[in-house]
Parts: structure tokens; sequence; C-alpha cells
């Protein structure tokens, strides 16, 4: 049905849609009940975050990056201990490399799924007051 509403269907399964919904009619009530929410989305503004989720993150991320840098230089025990759980070197240091790199890898990944899940609790569950839907 949602793929309808996106007119994703080719010919075929538009009719085989539209013949299950004049004989069945829970679906065609689900199917309409759709068709204005699709229809009340589209009527809704465009809006604009007033800020952006990894702008505010990164910050935080890189100061936790710099502090774990200076850890280890203040202490050489701890990167003693890094260096024996790292991977054994290989191609003439290049190991450190790849770990930090992995490392910002994982960090921006982990931003990038916050961002995804703040805005889908934001695009699922909308403010009250903001959902014209409901008067």
């Amino acid at each position: 049905m949602q793929r309808e509403l996106d007119g994703d269907l080719d010919d075929r399964e538009t009719e085989i849609l539209m013949t299950h919904t004049r004989h069945c009619p829970e679906c065609t009530a689900v199917f309409e009940k759709l068709k204005l929410l699709s229809a009340g989305l589209d009527n809704l503004p465009k809006v604009t975050p007033s800020y952006s989720l990894v702008d505010a993150i990164m910050p935080r991320l890189l100061e936790l990056q710099t502090a774990q840098s200076a850890e280890l230089a203040a202490d050489p025990s701890q990167e003693e201990e890094q260096e024996a759980l790292a991977p054994r070197r290989v191609q003439g240091g290049r190991s450190q490399e790849r770990r930090k790199s992995r490392f910002s890898t994982r960090i921006m990944g982990g931003v990038i799924a916050a961002g995804i899940v703040v805005g889908l609790i934001f695009i699922t569950n909308p403010f009250e007051g903001t959902n014209s839907l409901n008067d």
C-alpha cells in the first residue's frame, strides 16, 4: 500500500492491490487511512532543525580524544599496555596509524548512528502542538 502511495508499483502490482482492496474491507480501511495520512504529511511545512546533532557532538568527541591522547602521553605505562593489546606492528609501524583510523571510523559511525536515532525519534514522535493532523 505504501509503495502505491509512493508511486512505486508497476501496473500489474497496482491491479493486484486494487482488486484486493475491492474485496477486503479491512484493507480498504487501512488504505484510506494511509492515503489521508500521506496527504496530511505532504501538507505539513518543511522543517529545518535549529541545530545539527553532529555539530553538537563532534567538539565533545574531539575533547575526549585529546584527553585520551594526553593521558597516554603522561603515563607511558598505559601506552605500553595499549601496545601489548594492539596487533603486532606491520610494515614499519603502520599498525598504530590503522588503530587510530579505526578509532576515528568508530566515532564517526557512532555519531551518524546517534543522529539517525534522534532523527527517527523526531520524525515518529513529533512534539505536541506541531502535529496538525490531530486537529
